[in-house]
């Protein structure tokens, strides 16, 4: 995706994060509610991730989304839509199928996760030498993070909010979807072009 449909992609999703939030016949119609997504609603899988239940839970999350997706977008904007799609599947599922208890989700912090793996993954097959302590740094930090959510089942960043809790599960969900996605794709990419090579290569000795 070059730099315009990105900037386009990013306002569209904002502007309907907003529009999600403060609306309320459309957050009933978007949220992911677990009876409803059994019922046939399935789209609410993935649109679950526009409705915020809060404005600190809007702000926080939209402005953290917007710079990690520029981040990645300058590193590697091939990534960026696959990551946003791929991320926003599994977490929809993993909340779905693995959550019980949740009857309602919405928020964009698991794609936030996603957007951070996928960066500290291009980055690690990417840089050497010192940065790569930078790297294990940052993927110390984000699991250090996980697991402090885990035991005191409260975000770090952002205070308590009676409206909402927070679900380390599905940030777990997003940094392993990030992970892949980045993975797969730039070794699938990196074997193509050894492969590209080997055959031009051969095609030379011939």
């Amino acid at each position: 995706m070059n730099s315009v449909r990105v900037g386009c992609l990013l306002g569209t999703l904002l502007l309907s994060a907003c529009l999600a939030t403060y609306y309320s016949a459309l957050a009933d119609l978007l949220i992911l509610d677990r009876s409803a997504v059994f019922e046939g609603q399935l789209w609410r899988i993935v649109s679950g991730h526009l409705v915020h239940l809060s404005d600190a839970h809007l702000l926080w999350d939209c402005s953290v989304f917007s710079v990690l997706t520029f981040l990645l977008h300058c590193l590697d904007r091939r990534l960026v839509a696959g990551v946003l799609t791929s991320s926003a599947l599994v977490i929809g599922l993993a909340v779905v199928l693995f959550i019980p208890q949740v009857s309602h989700y919405g928020g964009l912090s698991g794609i936030c996760c996603a957007l951070f793996m996928a960066i500290v993954t291009v980055l690690r097959l990417q840089v050497q030498g010192p940065m790569k302590w930078v790297v294990n740094i940052a993927t110390l930090a984000f699991v250090a993070k996980i697991i402090a959510e885990l035991f005191s089942q409260t975000t770090l960043f952002v205070d308590p909010d009676p409206t909402w809790i927070s679900l380390p599960q599905v940030h777990i969900a997003g940094g392993l979807a990030g992970t892949a996605w980045a993975y797969l794709f730039l070794t699938k990419d990196r074997l193509r072009s050894k492969l590209s090579l080997n055959f031009g290569r051969r095609g030379q000795f011939n």
